[in-house]
C-alpha cells in the first residue's frame, strides 16, 4: 500500500493498493474502528454504503467485525427507483452481501418503494436522514464521469445535489433509466469520516486530477464535493479485480 503525495493545500488522501480486494478489506477494517469509536462514545452509529458488486470484499470483511451492530444503522448514498426484489435494486444487494453474520443485527434506514411515487419516496428518505444526528461513516464510490451517489453530469438533479446550503438531504434523479433516489452533498457531508472506494488506471488519474484541481477535473461533481467538503475525504484505491 502506497500514499500519493498531494500539495500541501489538498488535505484529501489517496491510498493505493494492488487489488480492490486488498483496498475494500482495508477500508472495512477502518471503518470497523470508526464505527467502534462512535459506538464508545456514543452508544449508536450510523452508516451510509454505496451499491453496486465492487464492494463485495469490503462488505464481506465489514460484516464480520466484532461490534455491536443492533446499535448500528445503515442507509444507501442511491437507490435505482424498483422493486426490492429487482437484481438492479441496491437494497436488495446490501441485504445479501452486507446484512449478514453479525452485521445482521443492523437496523436498515431506507424508505418503501412499492406503492409510492419517485418524488414521494425522496421526501420519505428526507425525513429519515434529516431526523438522525449526522452519519459516522460515509463510504462512496465514483465513476469515471467523476459522480458519486446518484449526482451525475449533466443531471437537473445535479445543482441542488451539490449545493451544500440546499435544504434537502435526498431527492429524486428522474433523468435516469430506471429514475434514482440520491444523498446529497448536504447529508453526505455531515460525517466523521468520508471515504471513497474506487479501482482501475481511469479512476485513479481522475482522483489525481481532482486532488490537483485540475482544470481537466472541474467541472466534474467529485471535485465539487472536493472543494465543498468539511469533511477530509480519503481514496482506497485498488489497481485491478
Amino acid at each position: 500500500m502506497s500514499k500519493t503525495s498531494l500539495p500541501p493545500s489538498h488535505e484529501a488522501a489517496l491510498l493505493e493498493f494492488a487489488t480492490i480486494k486488498d483496498a475494500g478489506e482495508a477500508l472495512a477494517r477502518d471503518a470497523a474502528g470508526w464505527l467502534t469509536a462512535s459506538l464508545a462514545e456514543k452508544g449508536a452509529a450510523f452508516m451510509a454504503l454505496p451499491g453496486g458488486t465492487s464492494p463485495g470484499p469490503f462488505f464481506q470483511k465489514l460484516s464480520e467485525a466484532d461490534l455491536d451492530w443492533s446499535a448500528v444503522r445503515v442507509t444507501l448514498t442511491d437507490e435505482r427507483f424498483v422493486s426490492e426484489d429487482s437484481d438492479e435494486s441496491n437494497s436488495r444487494l446490501l441485504r445479501r452481501a452486507f446484512l449478514q453474520g453479525r452485521a445482521a443485527a443492523a437496523h436498515f434506514v431506507m424508505p418503501t418503494l412499492s406503492d409510492t411515487a419517485l418524488e414521494r419516496a425522496a421526501g420519505q428518505w428526507d425525513m429519515q436522514i434529516r431526523a438522525a444526528p449526522g452519519f459516522d461513516v460515509v463510504v462512496l464510490g465514483m465513476g469515471e464521469d467523476g459522480h458519486f451517489a446518484s449526482l451525475f453530469p449533466g443531471s437537473p438533479a445535479l445543482a441542488e445535489g451539490l449545493n451544500l446550503d440546499a435544504d434537502r438531504f435526498a431527492l429524486a434523479v428522474p433523468d435516469k433509466a430506471p429514475p434514482r433516489l440520491s444523498l446529497t452533498l448536504h447529508a453526505l457531508a455531515r460525517t466523521r469520516h468520508l471515504a471513497f472506494l474506487v479501482s482501475g488506471a481511469t479512476k485513479r488519474a481522475l482522483v489525481k486530477s481532482a486532488l490537483r484541481g485540475e482544470p481537466s477535473a472541474a467541472s466534474l461533481p467529485i471535485s465539487s464535493l472536493l472543494r465543498q467538503s468539511p469533511v477530509r475525504p480519503v481514496f482506497y484505491w485498488g489497481a485491478g479485480s
